[in-house]
């Protein structure tokens, strides 16, 4: 189908070229307005013909350099027919515009050459991914052509003789200088080259029909020109000239390059997509399918219209996407099967993993525990263990204790003050696991509430705290303990006791005639009895005694 379709256009191209050419012998017989007619229709064919194949290669060509390349130079082509017609039929009596358009000739000679070498270089497999500098060629040719067309200031191409009045480029009228003779030389060279990179191109041709006809479109030129000029010596009129000659037979060998594949191309689109094996599937604009692939496209018009907005899922594992085209809409599905197991396997592993992650958090928080009972328990055998002495001497006074005797409220009263010291010191057991310190208010309320005790066994005491810093746990503890065994060998010396607490130490001072026996005390103790007063110096972490 697209093989007939190519032949087709081939046929009506060469056709319509023909049908130019008649119109050109036309223009050459008597005057009148057949020769205006015949020379519009003439020049239309071409410009059609020229824009023909110049949206056939954009339409066909890949994105590549080769394809910006061509459609430049038949631009260039297109400038050439351009300038001749303004020159011919429209720049008669205007001598300025007439020279200005004969200048203009020498834009496509010089660029169109180059073009062929520049496009030449990228002929053959791999041409879309290679990138060259080849597009410097054109910053020396558009120079030589700027050249040309300045030839007004400067007159290094074409030199006006002496007398002529109306330059316009006829013949005699002027001698050519050196960027003429640069123009043909840089044409003839960029020509050369690209000959010469042609025939290394095809050299790699499977076939010797595709590798000669470029050439043959190539060895046209000279000999159409040549055939042109022996009809022009004998006064017939010729149906094509030489920039027709030249234009043509250079698309001529442009195109056989294009279809022998020197240049990567797009051809046969509905062969192509009938052979994918994806489901895909092109519309027209109601949605009526235009090309199909080799797996269909099973969706209604309904799901095709909802896929345009958004994917549309026909069945859970099959995903249908459309999208806009020019014409139309292109739909296609994926097959999301795979991906849905993988993702309810992943479903499952992350319950197995949610599980396993609630137990281990079980784990941790039973750890926790257990180490928070294990720390509870170590601490309250520490407590136990420097309470100990303490709590025998209570389970003493409790065994002797004898109800309805005169000890009996004495024993019960000294009870309740080494009970508090318990308390209080098993408290500061407690802090110590959490702090380094304990505040002097904390020491003073463990100190009051022992004195309030000490009231029940006759012993009256005061107690005044004037330290405001805090002190070491170990240091606090022994303070206490100091304060404690003192208060005890106390008990029965004096009825009244002062306490005062300060930063350097916890002084006591009582009424007694003697001084007692004191145990030994955790902490230096400096002891007196002047005056009839007993005084007990424990030192702190301050001054020491």
């Amino acid at each position: 189908m697209q093989g007939s379709k190519i032949k087709r256009n081939t046929w009506i191209f060469a056709g319509f070229l023909l049908l130019a050419g008649v119109f050109h012998l036309i223009e050459g017989g008597p005057k009148g307005y057949q020769r205006t007619v015949a020379f519009c229709a003439g020049f239309l064919i071409y410009t059609g013909l020229i824009l023909f194949w110049t949206f056939s290669v954009r339409e066909r060509l890949l994105p590549s350099l080769s394809k910006t390349y061509l459609i430049a130079a038949a631009v260039l082509m297109l400038l050439h027919l351009f300038a001749r017609t303004v020159k011919y039929r429209i720049a008669i009596y205007d001598f300025n515009l007439a020279r200005l358009c004969w200048y203009l000739y020498y834009t496509p000679i010089v660029l169109t050459p180059t073009l062929f070498l520049t496009g030449s270089l990228h002929f053959g497999a791999g041409s879309l991914r290679r990138r060259r500098y080849e597009w410097l060629l054109l910053i020396p040719a558009a120079l030589i052509a700027l050249g040309v067309l300045t030839n007004d200031l400067h007159h290094l191409a074409f030199l006006p003789k002496q007398g002529v009045k109306q330059f316009m480029g006829d013949t005699g009228t002027y001698t050519r200088g050196p960027l003429f003779y640069a123009a043909y030389v840089w044409a003839g060279c960029m020509m050369a080259g690209g000959i010469v990179r042609l025939l290394l191109a095809t050299r790699k041709l499977k076939t010797w029909t595709r590798a000669v006809a470029p050439f043959l479109f190539l060895c046209l030129i000279p000999l159409l020109m040549a055939f042109k000029n022996r009809i022009l010596e004998r006064g017939l009129p010729v149906p094509y000239l030489d920039p027709e000659i030249t234009i043509f037979c250079l698309i001529g060998l442009l195109e056989s390059c294009i279809r022998s594949r020197l240049i990567p191309h797009n051809e046969n689109y509905a062969g192509f997509f009938s052979k994918l094996r994806m489901p895909a599937m092109i519309t027209d604009q109601d949605l009526e399918p235009v090309l199909r692939s080799a797996v269909p496209v099973t969706a209604d018009a309904g799901q095709l219209r909802a896929a345009l907005a958004g994917p549309v899922y026909p069945d859970p594992d099959t995903r249908l996407s459309g999208m806009a085209l020019r014409a139309g809409y292109a739909f296609f599905t994926e097959d999301e099967s795979r991906l849905n197991r993988v993702n309810e396997e992943l479903r499952d592993a992350n319950d197995m993993i949610s599980q396993e992650n609630e137990i281990i958090r079980l784990e941790q928080d039973l750890a926790e525990e257990k180490a928070a009972v294990e720390e509870r328990s170590r601490l309250y055998a520490k407590a136990a263990q420097e309470t100990y002495p303490t709590q025998k001497k209570i389970s003493q006074l409790l065994a002797d204790a004898e109800p309805d005797t005169p000890a009996f409220r004495e024993k019960i009263a000294k009870v309740l003050v080494l009970m508090a010291h318990v308390k209080r010191k098993t408290n500061f057991v407690l802090l110590e696991a959490e702090r380094d310190t304990i505040t002097a208010g904390e020491l003073a309320s463990a100190l009051r509430e022992s004195a309030h005790y000490l009231g029940s066994c006759g012993m009256n005491t005061s107690v005044s705290v004037t330290a405001v810093r805090d002190f070491p746990c170990r240091e606090a503890i022994a303070l206490y303990d100091s304060f404690e065994a003192a208060a005890e060998a106390l008990l029965g010396q004096t009825a009244e006791l002062w306490v005062r607490l300060s930063d350097d130490e916890l002084l006591l001072m009582a009424d007694g005639d003697k001084l007692p026996l004191l145990p030994e005390l955790p902490l230096p103790v400096k002891k007196a009895c002047e005056d009839g007063q007993i005084t007990v110096r424990i030192a702190t972490g301050g001054e020491r005694p």
